[in-house]
């Protein structure tokens, strides 16, 4: 499963793309919509290499990359290793 946001750079946040997720399509979406929320609160606050989560255990890496879409106005997206 991939889930690839499309917009955030309106904000001047990344974009977050998770790809080749075995996570079911509404888990992802309301992870990615925390991470979102996050970021729009907080600002682009997530670097690469740091990891995320939804509790002190859980620690997903981050990292940042051009898109899968190839270079375009996203710029560099946070890419989430969330398997």
């Amino acid at each position: 499963m991939n889930v690839i946001t499309y917009g955030l750079f309106n904000y001047e946040i990344m974009e977050i793309e998770i790809l080749e997720s075995s996570q079911s399509f509404e888990v992802l979406l309301e992870f990615v919509m925390n991470v979102a929320n996050y970021l729009i609160t907080n600002g682009n606050v997530i670097n690469h290499g740091d990891t995320v989560g939804e509790s002190e255990d859980q620690r997903i890496l981050v990292y940042h990359s051009p898109s899968i879409w190839g270079e375009d106005e996203r710029g560099t997206v946070l890419k989430i290793e969330y398997k």
